[in-house]
């Protein structure tokens, strides 16, 4: 059922007015720069804003406009960006400022969605915050939200997308999809929703059983076991960039999956002829997936060259938490 159009309006306005006293003061929300506002939606996908915003600082700081960072390596980007996960994101930002080769960003969503790594709600929101495009950025906050006024179990992107186009103050839609982001940040939240303080609740359907809207996912943790070899010269250890997918592109020892031992690897790098010695195990816990990994030390006289890697000392480089913890398996001296 459509909602009359005073009834959206009036909305909208709730919205608003409980947003202009309640936002969360965040750097990018003092800019009209379409880069600082890009940069910020890419980086706090799947990463908390409190973890979020000092990423967010340390890369403006370093990478003020979009030819700034395609002067840089991808090494560079993939070093500031630790510690802020999914690190794919982190490629394509950087693919995409390439690609733009000095031109600015496109201003319509539309358009923005054909630079590399941008989907419909990275795009909307840019547009709208940098340019007033009136159009909803639909993620997972959203969602639940819209899901939650119409009590809807099970909607599907369109419904969402639609009703929440129908929701949005085509006055002030930048502000209306942050104000958004914010109530489902920290009123409409997943678990313990605040009803009583909502400035929608009046035309809220799922208000009385708000864990309902939208109907959770099931989402099962894949265990995955391996193992990985410490390989060690002096304070230099042996270091491989890993293949797409998680921490793809980072620089680690080296890791291998479906395999108990660490033949494979001596063979790969010609190492049969050492002994090696395991020091431990750890447990590394990603978002979806959890890595069991059998950890193993070979220490050489001398370092060997290979063109899958390279030598580092980890702590003159930016490691990765990983390679931290599996560094840290070794006895001290």
């Amino acid at each position: 059922m459509k909602r009359c159009r005073h009834t959206v309006s009036d909305s909208a306005e709730s919205l608003l007015r409980w947003w202009d006293s309640a936002k969360r003061p965040l750097p990018w929300r003092i800019t009209d720069d379409p880069w600082a506002i890009l940069l910020s939606e890419v980086v706090l996908q799947q990463t908390q804003v409190v973890r979020g915003l000092v990423h967010w600082m340390n890369l403006i700081e370093a990478f003020p406009t979009p030819e700034a960072m395609a002067a840089a390596t991808e090494d560079e980007v993939l070093q500031l960006w630790q510690g802020a996960g999914y690190y794919a994101r982190a490629r394509r930002l950087h693919s995409l400022t390439q690609t733009l080769d000095g031109s600015p960003l496109p201003t319509t969503s539309s358009e923005l969605q054909q630079l590399p790594g941008i989907g419909p709600y990275t795009a909307a929101a840019v547009a709208s915050i940098a340019h007033g495009e009136a159009i909803a950025s639909v993620d997972g906050n959203l969602r639940r939200i819209i899901s939650r006024i119409h009590g809807w179990s099970d909607a599907s992107d369109r419904e969402i997308q639609s009703a929440a186009d129908n929701l949005l103050d085509r006055t002030r839609p930048g502000d209306w999809n942050q104000a958004m982001m914010d109530l489902g940040a920290m009123v409409c939240t997943p678990r313990n929703p605040n009803c009583g303080a909502c400035p929608l609740s009046s035309n809220c359907r799922g208000q009385t059983s708000p864990h309902s809207f939208p109907r959770p996912k099931k989402r099962r943790q894949v265990d995955e076991y391996g193992i990985s070899l410490l390989i060690q010269c002096g304070d230099r250890f042996f270091l491989e960039r890993r293949p797409p997918g998680l921490l793809g592109g980072l620089w680690c020892p080296p890791i291998r999956f479906e395999t108990p031992l660490c033949d494979s690897i001596l063979t790969e790098f010609n190492l049969n002829n050492h002994v090696i010695h395991q020091i431990g195990d750890v447990t590394h816990v990603f978002s979806h997936r959890k890595w069991h990994l059998d950890v193993y030390i070979l220490s050489l006289s001398s370092p060997f060259p290979h063109p899958s890697g390279r030598w580092d000392i980890p702590s003159e480089t930016s490691a990765t938490r990983l390679t931290e913890r599996l560094i840290s398996l070794l006895p001290t001296t």
